[in-house]
């Protein structure tokens, strides 16, 4: 057994009381030869009342107890102390060791906060504190474990205060480091009732999610029943017992822009666009609520909303600090966006460059539309119903009347569009003109008042000030009509001619054939015949046409031109039909109509010369601008005699303009083709195909050429 060791013992019974003593003891011997064991025990009480009466010190006041002494064992054990407290007992471990159990709270001065970039969480606050009637706690470092939900999500900022009452002392004073994830502080001695109370500071990163976060205090101390000379133990504080350290992180952004003059109305903050207006007010609204107002007076233009948590807002352009919904300055209108508000759901990052852009003066709306009727609309009306499409690339412009412009543009693909007109203006005169291949039906003046004038394409108002809307123009596509036929026949002989209309609107087409002989005389006849099934040949139960035939928009009317040829027709007597369709445009006002003419020609020969037959053919019944159409023409000898010295005739149609033309790729044996006249790329005039050798009975060829619509 050891040396000289002092050890508390257990309690031993006598003269019917316990009763605590020390026991000292030598062993003789060496194991395994142990002689025996000589020992004293002395009672603990009695060296108690021998250390009570010493006094080293007197104490400065007669109720101090100045300087004493206390029996200690070399582990640092207490044995014998004047206050009887201290002594050792049943409980002594139990005892010490409650120093600090349950002491430790913790708390934050502000539950909820925001992140954003780096912010600063408001005061947290840990208070230590011993328990009355123990011992003092010593060598006492205090951390606290911040959450960690990111990397350095919570992280140390600085000091508030380290406050101590109660006797506590701080010695050395160690402090956390910067940004650190576990700050401590040291090193404290906190008596019996002391207390220590530590108020600091914690930046939130950006970043860090949306939720309740709890972090433990701990206080490590040295520990009373230590059995080595540094051991130490802890007391925590439990998170989960108590939502005094909860702290709720919600995510908080910035939200800015510009008030500002968009002088050249483009929907874009241009350099030197600065707000020139009076004072308005940019109101941040949630659940119906200003929770923000910034006051913008003229200048910059410039607003922030800061600290703006996670939420749905609706931003508005106000005229005082308390509106939640938006108003335009007197005088002004909405460039961009189209309302005074904009709608946004903030989460993690901010917005910038949420801008108002106001024009000094009033716009107008409208929209260039096909006035065809379609989908249950009425057609050339002027007015937008029905299904009818807009159309784009439509060129507008915005004048005094006199010389000065106002604004110019060009229709969406929508066909939409918007004039700016300035807050001086007086009159205002809109022009449009059709693009190639349309025609004007007729306009709506919408909140204008306007005066339009279909033939000169305008539409003129007196300025008062308003948004005006509803500034409608009506066009239509122009009617097609083919195509041009010519034929060689017999006395008393009969031909027919293939032509087709295709209508593009709704009204009535009217078709004639006045023929010009030559020699003049009654020589042949025409009659006109629907052709039902578009074949280009009579077939039957065709009826004839005596009346006008009523179309919409997409009706194709094919029909035939019946030429009979009187039998006593001299040899070589022509007869020129104009085959002519005049269409009237239906609920146009004033009154629309258009002429469209192709021409037939008959030329009567002998029965070895007459007989060339001219078939011709386009690959589209419809097209829209910049389609390109496939013509092909065919010519047949229909006679008995071999044909010489043949020269076919063409030109571009109305508004188209050439492609391209070619000869035949296969003739028959003995002809010859080239092309003579022809117009350049993108020109418009005559093409000429001059065949040389003959061209013998029932043979037959082909010519073809290519146009783009403009």
């Amino acid at each position: 057994c050891p040396v000289d060791e002092l050890l508390p013992c257990a309690e031993l019974l006598g003269r019917g009381r316990h009763r605590r003593i020390l026991s000292v003891f030598v062993c003789y011997g060496q194991r395994p030869h142990l002689l025996g064991v000589a020992g004293v025990d002395v009672s603990l009480e009695l060296i108690r009342l021998f250390a009570s009466y010493l006094r080293l010190r007197s104490g400065e006041t007669p109720s101090a107890d100045g300087d004493y002494a206390f029996l200690v064992s070399r582990d640092g054990k207490i044995i014998a102390h004047p206050d009887e407290r201290l002594m050792p007992r049943e409980d002594f471990k139990e005892r010490l060791k409650s120093q600090l159990q349950g002491r430790t709270s913790m708390s934050v001065a502000e539950p909820v906060v925001t992140s954003r970039s780096t912010r600063t969480v408001g005061m947290a606050h840990i208070t230590v504190k011993n328990a009355a009637g123990v011992a003092a706690a010593t060598q006492v470092s205090i951390s606290d474990t911040l959450p960690e939900p990111v990397t350095n999500g919570f992280t140390y900022k600085a000091n508030v205060s380290v406050t101590l009452s109660g006797s506590a002392t701080r010695n050395p004073t160690s402090d956390p480091a910067a940004a650190a994830i576990l700050p401590a502080w040291g090193t404290f001695s906190i008596p019996a009732s002391g207390q220590v109370a530590i108020t600091f500071t914690v930046n939130v990163a950006y970043g860090v999610p949306a939720a309740t976060y709890q972090n433990p205090a701990t206080a490590t101390y040295l520990d009373p029943t230590r059995t080595t000379t540094s051991g130490t133990t802890s007391s925590s504080y439990n998170p989960a017992s108590s939502t005094a350290e909860d702290v709720t992180v919600t995510v908080a952004v910035f939200i800015s822009g510009f008030v500002y003059v968009d002088i050249n109305h483009n929907g874009t903050l241009d350099a030197g666009e600065t707000w020139t207006g009076s004072t308005v007010f940019v109101n941040l609204i949630l659940a119906g609520a200003v929770a923000q107002s910034v006051t913008v007076p003229a200048g910059t233009g410039a607003y922030v909303f800061n600290s703006v948590p996670a939420g749905t807002y609706t931003i508005v352009l106000a005229n005082s600090a308390t509106a939640t919904t938006g108003t335009v300055p007197s005088g002004w209108v909405l460039v961009s966006p189209s309302l005074p508000s904009i709608s946004l759901t903030t989460s993690l990052s901010s917005f910038q460059n949420e801008n108002f852009g106001l024009y000094q003066g009033n716009k107008i709306v409208g929209k260039v539309f096909q006035d065809n009727g379609a989908s249950s609309g009425t057609p050339n009306d002027g007015k937008l119903n029905g299904g009818e499409a807009g159309v784009g690339s439509v060129p507008l412009t915005a004048t005094n009347g006199s010389g000065t412009t106002y604004d110019s543009g060009v229709t969406a693909g929508s066909g939409i569009y918007t004039l700016w007109i300035p807050s001086i203006a007086t009159t205002v005169v809109i022009s449009t003109s059709p693009p190639s291949g349309y025609l004007a039906t007729g306009a709506d003046a919408g909140n204008t008042a306007g005066t339009y004038n279909r033939a000169a394409g305008t539409l003129t108002f007196a300025n008062t000030g308003i948004v005006y809307t509803g500034v409608n123009f009506g066009i239509v596509p122009v009617n097609s009509f083919s195509t041009d036929n010519a034929a060689s026949a017999l006395p008393n002989s009969t031909l027919f001619y293939p032509h087709t209309f295709q209508a593009t609107s709704g009204g009535q087409a009217v078709f004639s054939t006045p023929a010009t002989s030559s020699p003049a005389g009654s020589y042949f006849t025409e009659t006109i015949y629907r052709d039902v099934s578009c074949t280009g040949t009579m077939s039957p139960g065709d009826p004839q046409i005596t009346a006008a035939v009523s179309v919409s928009a997409g009706t194709t009317v094919c029909i035939l031109v019946k030429e009979v040829i009187d039998p006593g027709t001299p040899y070589g007597t022509k007869n020129s039909i104009t085959v002519t369709a005049n269409f009237t445009y239906a609920n146009a006002s004033p009154a629309l109509s258009a002429t469209y003419t192709h021409s037939d020609m008959t030329t009567v020969g002998s029965s070895t010369s007459a007989g060339l037959d001219l078939i011709k053919t386009v690959d589209k019944a419809t097209a829209k601008s910049g389609d390109t159409l496939n013509y092909i023409v065919i010519f047949i000898n229909n006679s008995s005699g071999a044909l010489s010295n043949i020269v076919l005739n063409d030109a571009t149609p109305a508004y188209t303009t050439f492609a391209s033309a070619a000869c035949p790729s296969t003739l028959p044996s003995g002809l010859t083709c080239t092309i003579t006249t022809q117009p350049s790329v993108n020109g418009t005039g005559s093409i000429r195909w001059t065949f040389t050798g003959t061209l013998l009975p029932a043979a037959s060829a082909q010519v073809t050429y290519s146009v783009k619509i403009q």
